[in-house]
Protein backbone atom coordinates (compact mmCIF):
# COMPACT_ATOMS: atom_id res chain seq x y z
CA UNK A 1 0.00 0.00 0.00
CA UNK A 2 1.24 3.35 -0.63
CA UNK A 3 2.30 6.03 1.90
CA UNK A 4 -0.11 8.85 2.51
CA UNK A 5 0.08 12.24 1.65
CA UNK A 6 1.85 14.45 4.26
CA UNK A 7 -0.05 16.28 6.58
CA UNK A 8 -1.13 19.89 5.27
CA UNK A 9 0.84 22.25 6.30
CA UNK A 10 -1.41 25.48 6.27
CA UNK A 11 0.01 29.28 4.32
CA UNK A 12 0.43 32.47 6.11
CA UNK A 13 -2.85 33.72 4.57
CA UNK A 14 -4.62 31.19 6.42
CA UNK A 15 -2.77 31.49 9.61
CA UNK A 16 -3.26 35.49 9.09
CA UNK A 17 -7.42 34.88 9.08
CA UNK A 18 -7.19 31.83 11.78
CA UNK A 19 -5.29 34.25 14.22
CA UNK A 20 -7.51 37.83 13.60
CA UNK A 21 -9.19 38.69 16.64
CA UNK A 22 -13.02 38.04 15.37
CA UNK A 23 -12.39 34.47 14.90
CA UNK A 24 -10.49 33.65 17.51
CA UNK A 25 -12.98 35.43 19.82
CA UNK A 26 -15.53 33.30 18.33
CA UNK A 27 -13.38 29.89 18.46
CA UNK A 28 -13.12 30.32 22.20
CA UNK A 29 -16.69 30.94 23.03
CA UNK A 30 -17.15 27.90 21.92
CA UNK A 31 -14.81 25.72 23.75
CA UNK A 32 -16.57 25.06 27.17
CA UNK A 33 -19.56 23.63 24.89
CA UNK A 34 -17.86 21.72 22.89
CA UNK A 35 -15.88 20.01 25.34
CA UNK A 36 -17.83 19.88 28.00
CA UNK A 37 -20.24 17.78 25.28
CA UNK A 38 -17.27 15.69 24.66
CA UNK A 39 -17.26 14.73 28.20
CA UNK A 40 -13.87 15.89 28.67
CA UNK A 41 -14.51 17.92 31.34
CA UNK A 42 -15.76 15.41 33.49
CA UNK A 43 -12.30 13.89 33.82
CA UNK A 44 -10.36 14.03 36.82
CA UNK A 45 -8.23 17.34 37.08
CA UNK A 46 -5.24 15.21 37.48
CA UNK A 47 -5.66 13.35 33.37
CA UNK A 48 -3.08 13.66 31.28
CA UNK A 49 -4.43 15.27 28.19
CA UNK A 50 -2.74 15.63 24.81
CA UNK A 51 -4.47 17.89 22.42
CA UNK A 52 -3.31 16.88 18.89
CA UNK A 53 -3.31 19.42 15.53
CA UNK A 54 -3.47 22.37 19.02
CA UNK A 55 -2.68 24.98 16.62
CA UNK A 56 -2.60 27.95 18.88
CA UNK A 57 -3.55 25.86 22.22
CA UNK A 58 -6.29 27.69 22.66
CA UNK A 59 -8.44 24.51 24.17
CA UNK A 60 -5.34 23.83 26.31
CA UNK A 61 -5.54 27.16 27.87
CA UNK A 62 -9.24 27.14 28.65
CA UNK A 63 -7.92 23.19 30.01
CA UNK A 64 -5.61 24.73 32.37
CA UNK A 65 -7.98 27.63 33.92
CA UNK A 66 -10.42 25.00 34.43
CA UNK A 67 -7.77 23.55 36.68
CA UNK A 68 -6.03 20.49 34.53
CA UNK A 69 -2.60 20.25 34.90
CA UNK A 70 -1.09 17.59 32.88
CA UNK A 71 -1.40 18.91 29.24
CA UNK A 72 0.33 18.87 26.40
CA UNK A 73 -0.33 20.26 22.62
CA UNK A 74 1.10 18.56 19.42
CA UNK A 75 1.68 20.41 16.02
CA UNK A 76 3.70 20.78 13.15
CA UNK A 77 6.13 23.82 13.60
CA UNK A 78 4.09 25.94 11.33
CA UNK A 79 3.72 28.86 12.83
CA UNK A 80 7.33 30.55 13.34
CA UNK A 81 8.64 30.68 17.49
CA UNK A 82 5.52 28.19 18.17
CA UNK A 83 7.64 26.29 20.43
CA UNK A 84 9.46 29.50 22.21
CA UNK A 85 6.22 31.24 22.51
CA UNK A 86 4.80 27.77 24.15
CA UNK A 87 7.15 28.33 27.01
CA UNK A 88 6.19 30.44 29.06
CA UNK A 89 3.12 28.55 29.05
CA UNK A 90 0.94 26.16 31.31
CA UNK A 91 1.43 23.12 28.69
CA UNK A 92 3.86 21.66 26.83
CA UNK A 93 4.49 21.88 23.06
CA UNK A 94 5.68 18.87 21.05
CA UNK A 95 6.52 19.31 17.44
CA UNK A 96 5.55 16.41 15.33
CA UNK A 97 3.23 15.25 13.00
CA UNK A 98 -0.31 14.03 13.79
CA UNK A 99 0.68 10.77 11.88
CA UNK A 100 3.98 10.09 14.24
CA UNK A 101 3.44 10.51 18.11
CA UNK A 102 7.12 11.45 19.83
CA UNK A 103 5.46 9.83 22.56
CA UNK A 104 5.88 6.55 24.64
CA UNK A 105 3.29 3.53 24.59
CA UNK A 106 0.40 4.59 27.06
CA UNK A 107 1.08 7.81 28.75
CA UNK A 108 -2.31 9.82 27.99
CA UNK A 109 -4.90 9.76 30.04
CA UNK A 110 -7.56 11.63 27.06
CA UNK A 111 -6.46 12.84 23.50
CA UNK A 112 -7.91 15.03 21.54
CA UNK A 113 -8.08 16.07 18.01
CA UNK A 114 -10.93 18.95 17.48
CA UNK A 115 -11.24 21.19 14.16
CA UNK A 116 -8.58 19.03 12.40
CA UNK A 117 -8.99 15.91 10.92
CA UNK A 118 -9.91 18.20 7.24
CA UNK A 119 -5.91 19.10 7.80
CA UNK A 120 -4.27 15.71 7.68
CA UNK A 121 -4.57 14.63 3.71
CA UNK A 122 -6.85 12.16 3.90
CA UNK A 123 -8.30 9.16 5.50
CA UNK A 124 -4.58 7.52 5.36
CA UNK A 125 -3.46 9.71 7.57
CA UNK A 126 -6.43 9.57 9.79
CA UNK A 127 -6.07 5.73 10.29
CA UNK A 128 -2.58 6.90 11.45
CA UNK A 129 -3.89 9.16 13.87
CA UNK A 130 -5.91 6.87 15.14
CA UNK A 131 -3.67 4.05 15.53
CA UNK A 132 -0.91 6.44 17.12
CA UNK A 133 -4.02 7.80 19.53
CA UNK A 134 -4.99 4.00 20.21
CA UNK A 135 -1.30 3.62 21.31
CA UNK A 136 0.01 6.20 23.63
CA UNK A 137 -3.50 6.00 25.68
CA UNK A 138 -3.47 4.20 29.15
CA UNK A 139 -5.78 0.95 29.35
CA UNK A 140 -9.34 2.83 29.67
CA UNK A 141 -7.79 6.34 28.44
CA UNK A 142 -10.32 7.71 25.55
CA UNK A 143 -9.74 9.36 22.10
CA UNK A 144 -11.74 12.03 21.45
CA UNK A 145 -12.36 13.68 17.83
CA UNK A 146 -14.60 16.98 17.06
CA UNK A 147 -14.98 18.01 12.89
CA UNK A 148 -17.25 18.68 10.52
CA UNK A 149 -19.75 16.45 9.49
CA UNK A 150 -21.68 16.01 5.82
CA UNK A 151 -24.59 16.97 5.72
CA UNK A 152 -26.82 19.31 3.22
CA UNK A 153 -26.86 21.94 5.95
CA UNK A 154 -22.99 22.14 5.96
CA UNK A 155 -22.78 21.73 2.58
CA UNK A 156 -24.85 24.68 2.15
CA UNK A 157 -23.20 26.78 4.41
CA UNK A 158 -19.89 26.74 3.07
CA UNK A 159 -21.62 27.45 -0.16
CA UNK A 160 -22.92 30.93 1.16
CA UNK A 161 -19.76 30.98 2.45
CA UNK A 162 -17.99 31.43 -0.63
CA UNK A 163 -20.59 33.44 -2.29
CA UNK A 164 -20.19 37.21 -2.13
CA UNK A 165 -22.86 37.11 0.94
CA UNK A 166 -19.55 36.67 3.15
CA UNK A 167 -18.14 40.03 2.44
CA UNK A 168 -20.87 41.26 4.60
CA UNK A 169 -19.06 41.43 8.31
CA UNK A 170 -15.69 41.24 9.30
CA UNK A 171 -16.42 38.00 10.68
CA UNK A 172 -17.65 36.13 8.09
CA UNK A 173 -14.96 38.04 5.85
CA UNK A 174 -12.53 36.39 7.80
CA UNK A 175 -13.43 33.21 8.13
CA UNK A 176 -14.15 33.11 4.64
CA UNK A 177 -10.33 34.05 4.11
CA UNK A 178 -9.66 31.09 6.19
CA UNK A 179 -11.86 28.74 4.53
CA UNK A 180 -10.88 29.83 1.26
CA UNK A 181 -7.33 28.07 1.83
CA UNK A 182 -9.06 25.41 2.82
CA UNK A 183 -11.95 25.05 0.54
CA UNK A 184 -10.21 22.00 -1.80
CA UNK A 185 -9.37 19.86 0.80
CA UNK A 186 -12.02 20.39 3.30
CA UNK A 187 -14.53 19.33 0.37
CA UNK A 188 -12.39 16.38 -0.17
CA UNK A 189 -12.94 15.21 3.26
CA UNK A 190 -16.90 15.98 3.31
CA UNK A 191 -16.56 13.97 0.39
CA UNK A 192 -14.96 10.48 2.21
CA UNK A 193 -17.37 10.98 5.04
CA UNK A 194 -19.04 7.58 4.95
CA UNK A 195 -15.12 6.14 4.52
CA UNK A 196 -14.23 8.34 7.72
CA UNK A 197 -17.26 6.83 9.62
CA UNK A 198 -15.83 3.49 8.50
CA UNK A 199 -12.93 3.89 10.14
CA UNK A 200 -14.14 4.82 13.34
CA UNK A 201 -16.53 1.68 13.79
CA UNK A 202 -13.81 -0.34 12.70
CA UNK A 203 -10.86 0.90 14.95
CA UNK A 204 -9.72 -0.71 18.00
CA UNK A 205 -11.48 1.47 20.19
CA UNK A 206 -14.14 -0.29 22.48
CA UNK A 207 -17.19 1.76 23.81
CA UNK A 208 -17.08 4.17 20.80
CA UNK A 209 -19.80 6.88 20.76
CA UNK A 210 -20.63 8.69 17.43
CA UNK A 211 -22.71 11.89 17.89
CA UNK A 212 -24.20 13.66 15.33
CA UNK A 213 -25.15 17.59 15.34
CA UNK A 214 -25.83 20.04 12.74
CA UNK A 215 -22.59 20.99 11.70
CA UNK A 216 -20.09 18.85 13.84
CA UNK A 217 -19.61 15.61 15.07
CA UNK A 218 -18.66 14.11 18.18
CA UNK A 219 -16.81 11.05 18.32
CA UNK A 220 -15.18 9.19 21.15
CA UNK A 221 -13.69 5.62 21.75
CA UNK A 222 -12.38 4.03 24.70
CA UNK A 223 -8.98 1.99 24.62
Amino acid sequence: MSAPPEVRRETAVWHEAYQSDVLARRRRSSHARKLRRAGLLSMTRESRILDVCCGEGEMLEFLAREGYSSLVGLDLPAAPGKAEEAKGRRWHYASASATAFPFRAECFDCILCAHSLHHLGGLGNIEALLKEAYHSLKPGGRFIMIDHIDAPLVRLAFAVLFSPLAGLTQFTRMFRQQHLEEKDFLYDYLDHWPGLEALMRKSPFRNFKLEKKLFFFYWTGTK
